[in-house]
């Protein structure tokens, strides 16, 4: 008998129960294989990712949750607050809600889900992170037009620059050309002019007259006495 007991006690110590629920290994092993699904504003359409939800919010409805979340500055009551005034809004039949801060910032209703599960609710840290990502794109665009701006304003500067020069530049050429001019003129003018520039000669008498004369010259009589003789 007492092998027996023996036996049997040694059997039970090598007995080792199953320490883990059946039915939590398989809630374990369900929740690795499910993929959340953000459900459109309507509420007919599933996405598998949020940027999907996104822009589905933005393209359909008018809703562009990051940039609603950069412009005013909304912490996570206020995001939660804003997905579901959005869905009570579309409900209702607005397709294009009034989404301005004071429509649901002070709403406390609004922290309750309009729909059970929302896995956009769930998600509100990675809209932060999308949101991040834009507003840093966006400073550096605003950045890089800034720059390109400057420089476009600086190429102007430049250009104007360039015409006041040109024009002082041909005023002075032109300033420094009629003033040679006007002192060529006053050259010219007071130069003296040449011997015998000026006057006239006297005239010569007809070569006939002068032999005429000439041949009584010299005969050593005048004309006229000549004659009487």
């Amino acid at each position: 008998m007492s092998d027996l007991r023996d036996s049997s006690d040694s059997s039970d110590d090598s007995f080792e129960p199953n320490t883990l629920d059946d039915d939590d290994e398989w809630k374990d092993v369900e929740s690795e294989n499910v993929i959340a699904s953000f459900v459109s504003f309507g509420g007919s359409i599933k996405y598998p990712k949020i940027e999907e939800f996104l822009e589905d919010a933005r393209d359909r409805y008018g809703v562009d949750l990051i940039s609603i979340k950069n412009s005013h500055g909304l912490d996570t009551f206020g995001m939660i607050k804003l997905i579901n005034f959005v869905r009570s809004q579309v409900r209702q039949g607005l397709s294009h809600p009034d989404v301005s801060p004071e429509r649901f910032i002070e709403g406390d209703e609004y922290l309750k889900p309009v729909i059970e599960d929302d896995a956009v609710l769930y998600s509100i840290d990675d809209i932060f992170d999308l949101a991040e990502r834009q507003a840093h794109s966006s400073t550096n665009g605003t950045a890089d037009t800034t720059h390109s701006h400057e420089q476009v304003q600086e190429m102007i500067r430049q250009i104007d620059l360039l015409r006041e020069q040109a024009v002082y530049y041909r005023s002075a050429l032109q300033k420094t050309y009629l003033e040679k001019l006007e002192l060529l003129e006053r050259t010219l003018s007071s130069e003296p002019k040449a011997s015998g520039e000026g006057t006239s000669a006297p005239p010569r008498e007809n070569d006939s007259d002068s032999h005429y004369f000439s041949s009584y010259a010299h005969n050593g009589q005048s004309p006229q006495a000549s004659k009487l003789k």
